[in-house]
């Protein structure tokens, strides 16, 4: 028996985007799966069996295993992904060879802390 996961999280698995961003292209009927609208969020699909396209292109499945790197994030650097007022990011401290990866900060510290962040 194939694992089946939400719709969301096979697009952000697959590193079209979050999963909260997975859910706006579903509301706005951006995406399809086997040539059908998805009007579900909750719809569960199958990744690598079933074919998932956003505004009409492929989504291919990543089959990476789970990657863990520590890092102990300085002064002045956001806990975080993405920052919309351009400040220096945990991700932006990850050396080039790992930034294909999609890594995701766990563990929040302020940006006048110090600390480990996984």
């Amino acid at each position: 028996m194939e694992k089946t996961v939400r719709i969301n999280k096979a697009l952000a698995d697959a590193g079209v985007c979050s999963r909260r961003r997975a859910d706006e292209l579903i509301a706005t009927g951006r995406v399809s799966v086997n040539g059908e609208p998805v009007a579900s969020p909750g719809l569960q699909v199958t990744p690598g069996t079933d074919k998932l396209e956003v505004d009409g292109k492929p989504v291919q499945p990543i089959a990476q295993a789970p990657c863990y790197l520590l890092l102990n994030k300085p002064v002045r650097v956001v806990s975080t992904a993405y920052d919309p007022e351009g400040r220096t990011t945990v991700l932006d401290l990850v050396p080039a060879k790992w930034k294909a990866r999609r890594l995701y900060p766990a563990g929040r510290l302020d940006f006048f802390s110090e600390g480990l962040v996984l």
